[in-house]
């Protein structure tokens, strides 16, 4: 495929004014990409996929994991990229769990299987709603025919698919690939996830074959013409699924997300990152010992923003209201691009209650989230005491000290209170 066959140029609507519309004319060939990226050295969504998606028209992946928590980082770059006309195509690998496999060895068609790993995965999604917003906009960019998304199985029964490679094209013919360790997820791509690298390839110069050889390859799998592995397009399941949360008017949902000022996340001292990779090392087990003012909130809520990034939910206990209130702020701030729905229990707070949030967060899931206990099994009134707290507290409180809990959908706040 020759460089001006690549794609064609994308009118943008007149009515769109969004985004750097100077780097999206000037194409990828006026940025100055490195030839690796990694983790330890390079912001990668700030260095390389913003950059990368405001210059292009079109955009290919083909990746063994993805997590709509990923648009939490890079919603607004996605929003402005699908207003401008482009267009994504996702080829990932559906979360098959060994039933799944052992279901299609005896019999079930592979479509079949899909189709319930997909309504299994939305159901799970769905429990959480502080993953609302990066679902809501690929529901969005799926509506407007934005994101096309399509299946991957590896037709071998204990692997996955889980190819690594992506293709952006501008509309003057130029295109960049990059191909390494990185999956489409928030623990890959966010500075404080996984330690990621990938190389990157520029059609312009010599490396010019190996770009042609992702893109042929791409166009392979998305086509199912690659041996051995079985690609299928989206069930109608997803579809629906998704469509249900999308807006009435879609591209002006995707306008009011690229007039969103996102919050950049706090930077750490080394004493801080250095806590957190002890924490990670030892299992995220531990006590974190640091003097008052060397910020063990924010180290705190670093250590959250990695967890409740894998939706799982987090505990946070405090002594006070004043402090109830103050965690509340700083947790909404600081964890702004995963848009946690924070739901407060205690010091009047009692939503929780008539939304039954508790209930549905206590609600086995089959080790999606931690066991936590029921509203039956807390007093939230000072005066109640604590003989209705779970027994693993209790063995760590004395009265006059007050439990209280406040439940997330991937956050919990709860009162924490010390050892007398």
């Amino acid at each position: 495929m020759s460089d001006h066959e690549r794609t064609p140029a994308v009118e943008s609507p007149a009515h769109v004014q969004v985004g750097p519309v100077d780097a999206a004319a000037d194409g990828l060939r006026a940025f100055g990409w490195k030839p690796r990226y990694s983790t330890s050295r390079d912001d990668l969504v700030a260095d390389f996929f913003e950059p990368a998606l405001d210059r292009a028209s079109r955009y290919d992946r083909a990746v063994g994991y993805f997590r709509s928590s990923f648009y939490s980082l890079t919603g607004i770059a996605t929003a402005r990229f699908a207003l401008r006309g482009g267009r994504i195509r996702l080829l990932c690998s559906p979360e098959l769990t060994e039933e799944d496999f052992i279901a299609i060895q005896e019999g079930l068609e592979q479509r079949d299987a899909l189709d319930i790993a997909v309504r299994r995965e939305l159901e799970q999604i769905l429990r959480y709603p502080s993953v609302r917003k990066p679902f809501e906009l690929l529901a969005n960019l799926i509506a407007i025919g934005a994101l096309d998304v399509r299946f991957a199985i590896w037709n071998e029964r204990a692997g996955l698919f889980h190819d690594k490679v992506g293709i952006f094209f501008d509309s003057l013919g130029h295109s960049i690939s990059f191909s390494g360790s990185i999956n489409e997820t928030w623990r890959a791509w966010h500075p404080l996830g996984n330690h990621e690298s990938f190389e990157v390839f520029l059609s312009w110069t010599a490396e010019g074959s190996r770009v042609s050889d992702h893109e042929a390859y791409f166009e392979t799998l998305w086509d199912g013409r690659e041996p051995r592995v079985s690609i299928y397009e989206a069930p109608q399941a997803f579809q629906e699924g998704f469509l249900r949360y999308a807006d009435r008017d879609p591209e002006e949902k995707l306008r009011a997300i690229v007039r969103t000022r996102r919050r950049q996340p706090k930077r750490l001292f080394d004493h801080q990152s250095a806590a957190l990779g002890d924490w990670e090392k030892r299992g995220r087990r531990g006590i974190l010992d640091h003097a008052t003012g060397s910020g063990k909130t924010l180290t705190a809520l670093n250590a959250i923003r990695g967890w409740i990034g894998e939706g799982k939910p987090a505990l946070v206990f405090v002594p006070s209201q004043l402090l109830l209130e103050q965690w509340a702020d700083e947790a909404a701030a600081e964890l702004e691009e995963l848009g946690p729905s924070i739901v407060l229990v205690g010091g009047g707070h009692d939503a929780w209650r008539r939304d039954s949030l508790l209930r549905l967060q206590t609600r086995p899931t089959g080790g999606a989230s931690a066991r936590l206990p029921t509203a039956s099994e807390i007093d939230h009134q000072a005066s109640g005491g604590l003989e209705h707290a779970p027994e693993l507290v209790r063995e760590r409180l004395k009265p006059p000290d007050v439990l209280v809990l406040a439940l997330v959908s991937v956050l919990l706040l709860l009162e924490e209170c010390e050892r007398r």
